[in-house]
């Protein structure tokens, strides 16, 4: 059963905002920008360092899509995979997904359309937003 603060937390990170934006912040704070992976307490040491590595992976393959859509622009999941790829990034094709779907309910890359992949299907189209490129200007990435 999840703690009152915990209710609440989660009941915001699904409110709008008037522009149909996701409204992270309470109260206008803004959110950690990338999540991190935890461990707990209880747990051995070895989740503690598995916790520390799954962290910047996670950032990483985020900053790895950000940059990608950067510098290549909008583009299907499919397209995203080859970019970050052909960009020297170690991320899995599903871990990039992951992280591009991260970043969207984050509010740093919002759907522009709709594509078609490479075997005649229907796919979004994803950019980033201003939001992204802020927080690659922050970071010392653009």
């Amino acid at each position: 059963m999840k703690r009152g603060d915990e209710v609440e937390r989660d009941a915001h990170r699904a409110a709008r905002t008037h522009d149909g934006e996701l409204d992270f912040g309470l109260f206008g704070q803004k959110p950690a920008p990338l999540p991190e992976a935890h461990a707990r307490n209880t747990d051995p040491e070895t989740s503690h360092v598995a916790a520390e590595k799954a962290s910047a992976g996670v950032m990483a393959s985020q900053r790895d899509v950000l940059h990608a859509l950067r510098s290549h622009g909008p583009m299907i999941d499919e397209k995203l995979v080859s970019a970050c790829a052909y960009r020297g990034s170690p991320a899995s094709a599903s871990r990039i997904r992951s992280a591009r779907s991260e970043l969207v309910a984050m509010g740093y890359v919002k759907v522009a359309g709709t594509g078609t992949t490479e075997r005649g299907g229907i796919a979004n189209i994803h950019e980033i937003t201003q939001k992204g490129l802020d927080y690659l200007r922050e970071v010392g990435g653009l």
